[in-house]
């Protein structure tokens, strides 16, 4: 009788732990989809972006208060968070003395810094029952399901359109913030309940018949920003013999959003495993690299249009180049000690008597953080642990990326995300690591 009873105090033991984790990974997920997702509009029925975070703040509150009580663990160690609030405490600082903002970026930081410590805590806990690649399955999880959450919807309506499917429904261009500047500037939007479609124009006909397909997201190279992080995490986890489907799949991606960014980022990317390739095996470097090229001759005389529009995206006035090399321009050109608030894009189309600028306190802590973050992801890609060198590449594709937004990745809870997979998985010492093959 006493044994009957043990093992059923041990099952619910379980199935608790499972609803327990299952939550955590929830809470992880809406965190992340509060940058640029249409789900906390769906969920929370609010039309702008400030409302959102404001609820998901005080959700974080509750989980935390819920899911650890008293016993919530503060980070004290990462150089890196550190860096990132006096960043965030810096700029709304010098949106409240410029008038250019306050209350948003007051948000956005302390729901990030709530999101920091719920995943400083759930991943406390996870090291203490797990090895590392478990507890890393478990902290990850939430942005793997959002992503392929948003990769489904994409390809099913992708083969819906391609089956005679109108998606053209449910015109969602003026119901939320997300799409006021692009709506103003001529783009549609459509959700037929499965993923977003619109946009101004077809980039490529067939993959783009009646509109950019954007899954969760408002743009081509928001969606690829928020997806292609989770490619290295998705190679890593699966089996070899799956692996090569995950790569049709992210091809697909690339072609119905062709995004220039992405396109760069990921080729940037590939230049470096070639290199690491070529070095660690110069046989199975080369014939990556051969591959590689053909693929790419193969692409260049088969969707020569696609090539054309891309050069044009990077050599063509007033489009992704442009775009690009003004906030890159604006994170590095300070003119004042503060600045003014550099999480809205809105400098970009700005006339004004006493221009935005990122002040010269910004823009060194804004330094000093991208040097640790390049020598944390070099570290981690020259790894022999094949965890870290997911995590390194995930984290370079999403660096690469990042400097389309520039400093209003600051405001991203997905910066948060990433911040903590570095700090925690590159401190971690390489014989302490499971390697997965």
């Amino acid at each position: 009788m006493f044994v009957i009873e043990m093992a059923l105090i041990q099952k619910f033991n379980i199935s608790q732990k499972r609803v327990t984790f299952l939550f955590d990974s929830l809470i992880v997920l809406l965190n992340l989809s509060n940058s640029y997702s249409i789900i906390p509009y769906l969920l929370f029925f609010q039309y702008s972006r400030e409302a959102n975070t404001a609820i998901i703040f005080i959700l974080n509150l509750i989980f935390l208060w819920v899911r650890f009580n008293v016993k919530v663990l503060f980070p004290t160690k990462s150089i890196l968070f550190f860096i990132y609030l006096l960043i965030n405490i810096t700029n709304i600082l010098a949106s409240i003395l410029s008038n250019t903002g306050g209350l948003l970026p007051a948000l956005y930081l302390i729901s990030n810094t709530l999101f920091y410590i719920i995943l400083y805590n759930l991943y406390s806990q996870y090291a203490n029952e797990f090895k590392p690649f478990e507890s890393f399955k478990y902290i990850t999880r939430g942005y793997i399901w959002l992503a392929s959450l948003c990769i489904f919807g994409m390809i099913t309506l992708f083969i819906l359109i391609k089956i005679g499917v109108n998606p053209l429904i449910n015109n969602i261009s003026t119901k939320y913030d997300l799409f006021a500047d692009n709506y103003r500037m001529g783009s549609n939007y459509f959700f037929p309940y499965i993923s977003i479609i619109g946009g101004r124009g077809i980039r490529f006909e067939f993959f783009q018949e009646l509109g950019i397909i954007y899954g969760l997201y408002h743009e081509p190279h928001i969606v690829t920003f928020m997806l292609f992080p989770a490619l290295f995490l998705f190679l890593y986890k699966s089996e070899t013999k799956h692996r090569i489907y995950i790569i049709l799949i992210y091809v697909l991606i690339l072609l119905l959003t062709v995004s220039t960014t992405n396109i760069l980022s990921v080729l940037f990317c590939i230049i470096v495993l070639i290199s690491i390739k070529l070095k660690n095996n110069f046989a199975g470097g080369f014939i990556f690299l051969f591959i590689s090229i053909g693929l790419g001759f193969l692409i260049y005389k088969n969707f020569d249009n696609s090539i054309l529009y891309i050069l044009g995206k990077v050599e063509g006035a007033g489009g992704s180049k442009d775009y690009s090399m003004e906030t890159i321009k604006f994170a590095f050109t300070p003119n004042t000690l503060l600045g003014s608030n550099f999480m809205s894009n809105t400098y970009l189309h700005e006339i004004s008597t006493n221009p935005r600028d990122v002040g010269f306190i910004s823009f060194t802590l804004n330094i000093f953080f991208l040097l640790i973050v390049y020598f944390k992801t070099i570290k981690l890609i020259l790894s022999k642990n094949k965890m870290k060198i997911a995590i390194g590449f995930s984290t370079l594709y999403f660096m690469l990326h990042s400097t389309k937004v520039a400093m209003v990745s600051y405001s991203l809870s997905f910066l948060i995300f990433m911040i903590f997979l570095i700090t925690t998985y590159s401190n971690i010492k390489e014989d302490k690591m499971e390697i997965k093959l």
